[in-house]
């Protein structure tokens, strides 16, 4: 690699450098929790993961885990308390009520099992 460089009014060289462009990939709103979880609780795992890059892979991949444990958990936690096409052209409001519940009660569970481990 072969640096060039620019001089300045008073003739003093300075070498041309730009910092490599690097983008972080989309951690979304349970790598971000599990972010603020480290840096709380785990500081030095944090900084030590911050430090030889693997943090925003790690946190990428605990969100993409979170997101498919809702997906896989929310249908089952709502048929089990009965929600069902029949249900919600009988009782709307019931049935937005089970769906809400079991949309909450799945993010719990991501929320002590994945993110707050």
């Amino acid at each position: 690699m072969e640096l060039t460089y620019t001089p300045d009014e008073n003739g003093i060289l300075y070498p041309d450098l730009e910092a490599p462009m690097t983008t972080e990939p989309d951690i979304g709103m349970w790598g971000r929790r599990h972010k603020r979880y480290l840096k709380e609780h785990w500081n030095w795992k944090y900084i030590e993961m911050k430090t030889n890059g693997t943090l925003f892979p790690y946190l990428a991949e605990t969100n993409a885990c979170a997101e498919a444990m809702l997906a896989y958990m929310v249908p089952r936690l709502a048929a089990a308390q009965g929600a069902n096409d029949e249900l919600k052209e009988r009782d709307q409001m019931l049935w937005v009520q089970i769906m809400n519940n079991a949309r909450h009660s799945a993010e719990e569970i991501v929320i002590r099992e994945l993110i707050f481990v």
